[in-house]
């Protein structure tokens, strides 16, 4: 198999480098603690590492690839579309209802000391790459497969992700930085409160000044408690709850996550036009994943329905020890 072509440099409209550099910097932060939390409004990119920055920044294409000659850095494959009309505040209260009696059905299987939290997904992302030397620009869909482990403070952390520069074996995650509702830890997410109104005001308290608002953002974070973490069975329904309290949200009937499963959503529409879905299984209503989907047309050529970011759950576990899988 060849390597990916290195990505052809172009210039940017004024203001562009620094949108994305910004953009690639959030990331970079939000990889240690928060990696799959993608800003409202601005356009979901495939992760890449800090040592990407410099052709990201200059060439805005965000593909980046290993070092060596022989694997891919990415999987390129068809971009995910679906309704941009979809979802309806219809059910939403009757939906929730469900989820938390199947909820209250559910054990935790408790943490020793020792312990690591083990995650393993896989993300797709769409966007547009450009051709320096022919000026076409066209959409691209590419997928990653990530396997993470975390103590059970968040403290440290070990990633291996295909379609990322990092050292053969993965990347540590140690970084020092605690937990938060955007990057919440097992320890952080078993000292949540579970009564929806105090657990939604902590939401909007602790993110105050972020994103597109305090209901769109609240609205992500829930992603985030739900996403690439722990949450102990009692606060399930409690973010239920929380989520259905966030004014405008909706009830997408049939969402797919990004490994191809079918599910039910909750969702909600962002002030950029952008379909935060949270996904969960029509009959168990496990957590499947979330996706992104445009509502309107956006100034970067993608159309209404494009499916910009999805990710699915594939595993979750705790583990006696870090790179150790279930």
């Amino acid at each position: 198999m060849t390597s990916l072509p290195p990505p052809p440099a172009r210039d940017l409209p004024p203001g562009r480098h620094e949108f994305h550099k910004e953009r690639l910097m959030t990331q970079i932060d939000n990889d240690t603690r928060t990696p799959y939390r993608r800003p409202f409004l601005l356009r979901p990119a495939f992760a890449l590492s800090a040592v990407a920055l410099v052709a990201v920044v200059g060439a805005g294409i965000v593909v980046t690839q290993r070092g060596d000659d022989a694997t891919p850095a990415v999987a390129f494959e068809p971009a995910q579309t679906a309704d941009p009309n979809a979802g309806t505040p219809d059910g939403v209260a009757q939906l929730v209802n469900r989820m938390v009696l199947v909820a209250a059905t559910r054990e935790d299987k408790p943490a020793t000391a020792g312990d690591w939290v083990y995650i393993s997904s896989k993300s797709t992302d769409t966007f547009i790459r450009g051709n320096a030397d022919t000026g076409e620009e066209k959409q691209v869909a590419t997928a990653s497969d990530r396997q993470v482990w975390r103590s059970l403070d968040g403290a440290r952390g070990w990633l291996i992700q295909s379609g990322v520069d990092q050292k053969e074996g993965g990347e540590t995650l140690d970084s020092g930085v605690g937990a938060s509702v955007n990057g919440p830890s097992y320890d952080f997410l078993a000292e949540l409160p579970t009564d929806p109104g105090v657990l939604l005001a902590k939401i909007y308290k602790d993110t105050e000044g972020q994103g597109n608002g305090p209901d769109s953002q609240a609205f992500s974070t829930v992603g985030d408690l739900l996403g690439e973490s722990y949450p102990p069975a009692a606060l399930y329904p409690a973010l239920y709850r929380t989520a259905a309290k966030i004014p405008g949200v909706l009830v997408v009937d049939d969402a797919v996550d990004a490994a191809g499963r079918h599910g039910v959503a909750l969702a909600r529409v962002d002030e950029g036009g952008v379909r935060y879905e949270l996904i969960f299984d029509k009959k168990d209503y496990t957590y499947l994943g979330q996706r992104q989907v445009l509502t309107r047309d956006d100034s970067d050529g993608m159309k209404a329905g494009t499916v910009t970011f999805s990710m699915a759950i594939l595993d979750r576990a705790l583990v006696g020890a870090m790179k150790q899988v279930p």
